[in-house]
């Protein structure tokens, strides 16, 4: 189960570049191209494997007009989504 202490990483077949306001994503071990809206875009960029995805949401708040909880449930359901897509990996449950 994904929780705001999880912390995930980019799989190493990502590679990924922010193009205001979209961010896109290219998978090279299947031929996949994805195109993010800008607040995955930025939850994305910054899954650097040793940032829980609680901390993100926290640095990434002041820059987004709406409340946390609402950030944080999208964020984990983002995460949830690109770890069953095979983008994201867990690196640790924050413990």
């Amino acid at each position: 189960m994904i929780t705001p202490a999880t912390v995930v990483r980019r799989a190493k077949d990502v590679r990924h570049r922010l193009i205001k306001p979209e961010a896109v994503v290219i998978r090279q071990a299947v031929p996949e191209v994805l195109v993010l809206n800008d607040v995955a875009g930025e939850i994305l960029d910054r899954l650097d494997g040793q940032t829980a995805v609680g901390g993100i949401v926290d640095a990434l708040l002041p820059h987004f007009d709406v409340e946390r909880v609402t950030l944080e449930r999208d964020a984990l359901r983002f995460v949830g989504e690109m770890l069953e897509a095979g983008i994201l990996e867990v690196v640790g449950d924050g413990a």
